[in-house]
């Protein structure tokens, strides 16, 4: 049998070239994660532990440039100042649309209007909150999308980022329709609708974050249907989700043998917290007690995880843009990047500034660095997979390129794919090319 297995692996780590190459040049031996794990150097070594883990979490939420903070940590009180600063009265293009119909006067007037600033006293006493539901974080509060052409796009120009059950956060004021909160979390600032979110005071949230977790380390994972509420359908987490654990041996009315007990946060009626007991099932997801070992072996495994997924900007779709996919996937470790690629790619890890440099000179670092460094390009960030073939390989959610068979021709991917560095952007120039920063968290 050890030669059986033995045999297997060294077949996944032989380069050759298979007929079935995708539109992306990728054969299937490379839609694996065993293909790159093999390939790359002391895969399962850690590459931080969790003390360094924390360290590094601390200093991204010391620079106030990246827009991270431990939002539990923060002051009960705040200057009308401070939180203006949050408000955008209409950071979008001068001609935007909403739907099919130009956006006019009238309509920045109403969204203006609804930011309630004339309410902001000078003092304000913050409240704290959890996210209930999965939901996306906005630039304005308003529910529709925000487009820089007429029609329905996936691009909507008001989405800021998704939030994640249990994601807590700060309330600094709400929108004068009643219907939204705007709301720090530890990685972004915007306006979230209220009934996706609990209230709760600050030592209530403190004491369900110190309580031993689970990580959901699957792209999603369920729970089973309640027998109380049969139509109610299943909750979904999605990687990265941080769940208190619960011992139970029986969650409503069936026995967790089989499954993880985790706690939920509800909405009551009166917007306050209340929990209960939950059960995730084998089948339906993974899950890990903690966070996962920083290794190689598990960068590759958790990016996998979403290969082929549609791209989502900003979370929407319940997918992920190229930032969400790296967040998340070091969400699994416990390392709390910042939201967007810029400030992703300006946290203090070591960083290699190659945007004059030559493709040789790019490679010659990539060839050295292991897997899961980052690699950014202004508005967009890769994950590296390692080398073959004397070329260099990612994997990223992407939306549009140009594919090499179709030359100048812009193709809509609109997922999460496995490429090589010469895949060429919309602008002509490979990855490769574009690339201006390497970054190694370790």
């Amino acid at each position: 049998m050890k030669k059986i297995v033995l045999i297997l692996a060294l077949l996944l780590c032989t380069p050759f070239y298979c007929e079935a190459k995708d539109v992306c040049g990728i054969d299937d031996s490379m839609k694996v994660p065993e293909y790159w794990i093999c390939r790359a150097q002391h895969a399962k070594s850690l590459l931080m532990t969790s003390e360094e883990i924390k360290r590094f979490n601390d200093k991204i939420y010391a620079d106030a440039s990246l827009f991270c903070c431990d939002v539990l940590s923060l002051p009960l009180e705040a200057k009308r100042s401070e939180i203006l600063k949050f408000i955008n009265d209409k950071p979008f293009k001068e001609r935007s649309y909403n739907g099919t119909k130009e956006a006019d006067a009238e309509f920045w007037n109403k969204l203006i209007a609804n930011n309630n600033t004339e309410n902001i006293n000078e003092k304000i006493a913050l409240r704290f909150a959890t996210a209930v539901s999965n939901d996306i974080l906005k630039i304005m509060p308003y529910n529709d999308g925000i487009y820089d052409a007429p029609g329905i796009s996936p691009f909507d120009n008001n989405v800021q980022t998704s939030v994640k059950i249990w994601d807590n956060m700060v309330i600094l004021h709400e929108s004068a329709d009643g219907e939204y909160y705007l709301v720090r979390l530890p990685y972004a600032f915007g306006w979230i609708r209220k009934n996706a979110v609990a209230l709760a005071d600050r030592d209530t949230l403190k004491k369900y974050a110190a309580m031993d977790f689970y990580t959901v380390t699957s792209n999603r994972a369920e729970t089973d249907i309640r027998t109380e509420e049969p139509n109610a359908g299943r909750r979904v987490f999605y990687m990265g989700t941080r769940l208190p654990a619960v011992k139970a041996d029986s969650v409503d009315g069936v026995s967790t043998i089989n499954s993880r007990a985790v706690l939920i946060p509800l909405r009551k009626a009166d917007g306050t917290l209340s929990v209960t007991a939950d059960r995730i099932p084998f089948s339906g997801g993974t899950l890990c007690r903690g966070y996962l070992p920083y290794t190689q072996a598990n960068v590759i495994r958790q990016a996998f995880e979403m290969l082929g997924e549609r791209y989502g900007w900003g979370g929407t779709f319940g997918a992920r843009d190229c930032s969400g996919l790296v967040r998340d996937v070091y969400l699994t470790f416990g390392i709390n990047l910042p939201r967007n690629s810029r400030a992703q790619a300006s946290v203090n890890a070591k960083i290699y500034d190659v945007e004059k440099s030559s493709l040789k000179d790019k490679m010659n670092i990539l060839k050295k660095a292991p897997v899961g460094t980052l690699l950014y390009i202004p508005g967009h960030i890769m994950l590296y997979l390692g080398t073959a073939y004397g070329k260099g390989y990612v994997i990223q959610s992407v939306s549009r390129c140009i594919l090499p068979q179709d030359k100048d021709k812009i193709t809509t991917l609109h997922c999460v794919t496995v490429s090589d560095l010469d895949l060429k952007r919309i602008n002509g120039k490979t990855c490769l090319e574009s690339v201006t920063k390497i970054l190694t968290i370790d």
